[in-house]
């Protein structure tokens, strides 16, 4: 039986979030637990006042694989966001990191 783990991830925002987790779950063998938000003091101070906790659980070679492309997938967003930009560069961006996990099967790991 392969070893299993747990991998965390935290972001600025709930849009970033749902990239990561659409990255990592398209990335790995792996299912993705509820999110948890947190408002952390001084939050006004952050680029995004709110920070999201995005946690993965799988074989250990698929967790460390989808934590990777969920941080890429993650800094992209969060740049944009922090930019406010919002152009068609930011989608053909996000395009081509997406088309790397063409052809990996999407796990359900919901309730």
């Amino acid at each position: 039986m392969a070893q299993r783990a747990v991998g965390y991830l935290e972001v600025y925002g709930c849009v970033a979030a749902l990239v990561a987790a659409d990255a990592a779950a398209k990335a790995g063998n792996v299912t993705i637990d509820p999110l948890d938000k947190n408002k952390p003091a001084k939050a006004d101070e952050l680029p995004v006042p709110l920070i999201m906790c995005l946690k993965i659980r799988g074989p250990v070679a698929d967790v460390k694989c989808a934590l990777d492309a969920a941080e890429e997938a993650a800094k992209i967003q969060e740049a944009a966001a922090a930019a406010g930009y919002s152009g068609d560069n930011l989608g053909q961006q996000v395009a081509d990191f997406a088309l790397q996990f063409v052809g990996n099967p999407y796990v359900y790991g919901g309730v």
